[in-house]
């Protein structure tokens, strides 16, 4: 018995004529007629009735099969939806904070390059909560410490970071010293502008005050721009550890306040999902 038979049997039952379902499903009446005498030998039994010239009824026994057949064609389509699923690619709307945008270019360009259908926007972090709870987002990372473990969403933690100062290696040659967060008290720190960025430049400001200055910033359009004043040094800026590991050419100088990091998931995620995304996080974040 085969789905080919089972749902030619179904057809044929529908229409109650088999030149009907053959023209429905674009073959010829013999072959229809073949694959449900197929099915009735192996079967043992009549499951069609003539009545008339054309017409046709179940017989007893069809009609104890017609229900056993539907139900059997059912579970093909779940089985076939459950296939098609397991090999498309899964899309996966993953959420960054948007005081990180432009800092993690590095991270995001592989794992874009091997997930097409992962999209990555930025949101400010008190919003990525959220948007998990309305099922907006599937997976995001979070600066906030204080992010409440939700029960439409599930919490691992990636881990701490520290707040530092990104700088170049021409910086340098305006150091005689060792270099101390407190050396670049007269740098230039060079920040983005945006709403967005204002807890971030909050938390790495009172970092700074912590040894002692109040750094000393001029703000520009976006972290690309940031970055390249610092690569050129003509100033420095200030992220976390995670964001600099990212930028190879540049070097850093830590400050000593630190910010947790969680990675969270839709619960209904499947598991494999939400494994491989943390590990991609946890390999891309060391």
């Amino acid at each position: 018995m085969s789905e080919h038979q089972i749902r030619c049997f179904l057809l044929v039952a529908e229409e109650g004529s088999f030149s009907k379902a053959a023209r429905r499903s674009a073959v010829s009446q013999p072959a229809i007629s073949k694959t449900i005498a197929a099915l009735e030998g192996e079967l043992g039994v009549r499951l069609f009735s003539r009545q008339g010239n054309t017409a046709i009824a179940l017989t007893k026994a069809g009609e104890r099969y017609l229900a056993f057949f539907q139900s059997a064609a059912a579970q093909w389509a779940a089985f076939h939806s459950d296939i098609e699923a397991m090999s498309s690619p899964v899309a996966l709307r993953f959420a960054l904070p948007a005081c990180l945008e432009g800092l993690f270019s590095l991270v995001l360009s592989p794992l874009r390059n091997e997930n097409p259908n992962f999209t990555f926007p930025y949101l400010p972090p008190e919003q990525i909560p959220k948007a998990l709870a309305k099922g907006e987002l599937d997976s995001a990372l979070c600066l906030q410490e204080e992010l409440a473990q939700g029960r439409q969403y599930t919490l691992t933690s990636v881990g701490r970071s520290e707040a530092v100062i990104l700088f170049s290696a021409l910086h340098f040659t305006r150091f005689d010293k060792a270099i101390t967060p407190a050396g670049f008290a007269d740098a230039v720190f060079y920040l983005p502008q945006g709403e967005q960025y204002r807890r971030m430049i909050l938390q790495l400001e009172q970092a700074c005050l912590s040894h002692g200055f109040m750094p000393r910033v001029v703000y520009l359009p976006d972290w690309a721009d940031v970055l390249e004043r610092v690569q050129v040094g003509q100033g420095v800026t200030l992220c976390y550890a995670l964001c600099a590991a990212q930028h190879k050419s540049l070097s850093s100088v830590g400050l000593g306040a630190f910010q947790a990091f969680s990675l969270a998931g839709r619960r209904q995620l499947p598991p494999n999902v939400c494994d491989d995304m943390l590990h991609a996080v946890k390999q891309y974040l060391k």
